[in-house]
């Protein structure tokens, strides 16, 4: 898979060059995970100027873990939203390069790229103080995830996953009139392991 990145400017502009012509996804990159992916067709010989910022709401709310000395900035945890899709219901083959031919030409069609598409998370920055945000959310169901992992003893040892919080939520649409308000989760708790279990 090809992998094309580029910086914003201090206006949020960006200019990626090169790219192959056909289908591909584009999004952002929100503590160095792809987020917030859509669809992008790029046409021979011509250039695509499309806008980033979205329709969606920014989702807001605070995760309060169990142990007050939680760090949310100091490590990787990994908080993201996710579209909630029905499992895959693949048919069954007996030949192995039937049950591929499937898979490619699923993968290719329009309910395969959205399922793609929908498989790509909508990150979640978090704050010092457990606040979380994610921008331009569109309205639907999502599955919540919260990793709270705690840093290696070593350079060489382990992450320690000490608390994972999950949680199903709706986004409704925005209010008449206030297609930008924030929709607030509230507080949710994350239990946390003690330090060594």
């Amino acid at each position: 898979m090809n992998a094309f990145t580029a910086l914003t400017d201090n206006q949020g502009r960006f200019t990626i060059e090169k790219i192959p012509t056909g289908r591909h996804l584009i999004g952002r990159v929100i503590r160095a995970q792809f987020s917030h992916a859509r669809a992008v067709e790029i046409q021979p010989g011509k250039s695509t100027r499309l806008i980033m910022a979205g329709s969606g709401r920014t989702v807001a709310g605070r995760v309060l873990a169990s142990d007050e000395s939680a760090d949310w900035e100091g490590w990787n945890h990994p908080a993201f939203l996710r579209a909630s899709v029905p499992p895959l219901e693949q048919p069954e083959f007996k030949d192995p390069a039937q049950q591929r031919a499937w898979q490619r030409a699923y993968w290719s069609s329009a309910a395969g790229q959205a399922r793609q598409i929908a498989n790509v998370p909508y990150v979640l920055t978090l704050e010092s103080n457990g606040r979380f945000h994610a921008d331009d959310v569109p309205p639907g169901d999502y599955d919540l995830e919260i990793h709270y992992h705690q840093a290696p003893a070593s350079s060489d040892g382990p992450e320690n996953c000490r608390g994972i919080l999950k949680r199903r939520i709706t986004v409704p649409e925005a209010p008449p009139g206030q297609p930008y308000a924030p929709f607030e989760i509230g507080t949710i708790a994350l239990s946390l392991k003690a330090t060594g279990e």
